[in-house]
């Protein structure tokens, strides 16, 4: 994967749209993550050698699950499944930014202006993501107006995913005024949402 150039030219998008979150239902649904983990953007560090806090979410519940409850499940395994263990812990909400983010974008225009793809960043495997967070703190260090990313999402690719760092956006900038956070099979109309959607991908959930 190509290295990110020394100046990146960022391009930007003023959102504020809501976005759904599967989290820790033990913690608070705009609780940023500290630096646990391993994922495409997270974690990295500041120019300064501090671990940039994050939060992840989607433009949909459906591209929410896909992209934390099923995405590791590779989609030419013979059996896919999931165990109900791992989803018992987990909640959904829906968090509204109270003031518009500005976002850098993550598209194909973008990407091709940093000599870059789509297929160089997004749809790569976590072995990758080592070179792929390298790539956010790049982004974060080119400017600092930059509050988070916007991209396609890679597992539901109708629906957009973005990352917010949590050094420029403050929790309390989150706010949840639709949706109480919800255990994911507390609910029976959660629960059946997400078998059905596992079904669409060829998941099975198991005991």
């Amino acid at each position: 994967m190509p290295a990110p150039p020394d100046l990146i030219d960022c391009h930007f998008e003023f959102e504020s749209f809501p976005f759904h979150r599967i989290f820790d239902g033990a913690l608070h649904p705009a609780a940023f993550n500290p630096g646990f983990g391993w994922s495409r953007f997270a974690p990295f560090k500041d120019r300064n050698g501090a671990i940039v806090p994050t939060i992840y979410g989607a433009t949909s519940f459906e591209c929410a699950v896909a992209e934390t409850l099923f995405h590791d499940i590779a989609p030419a395994a013979r059996f896919k499944t999931i165990s109900l263990a791992k989803i018992e812990h987990r909640a959904w909400a829906i968090l509204v930014p109270a003031a518009s983010l500005r976002l850098v974008t993550l598209f194909e225009p973008d990407l091709n202006r940093w000599g870059i793809s789509r297929t160089n960043l997004i749809d790569t495997p976590p072995s990758t993501f080592a070179a792929t967070q390298r790539w956010a703190a790049a982004i974060h260090a080119a400017d600092p107006a930059a509050q988070g990313l916007l991209w396609t999402s890679r597992r539901y690719d109708r629906e957009r995913c973005l990352m917010l760092f949590g050094d420029r956006v403050q929790p309390n900038e989150l706010l949840v005024p639709v949706h109480v956070p919800a255990p994911l099979t507390s609910r029976t109309g959660l629960l059946e949402e997400l078998q059905s959607l596992a079904r669409r991908f060829g998941i099975t959930i198991v005991p």
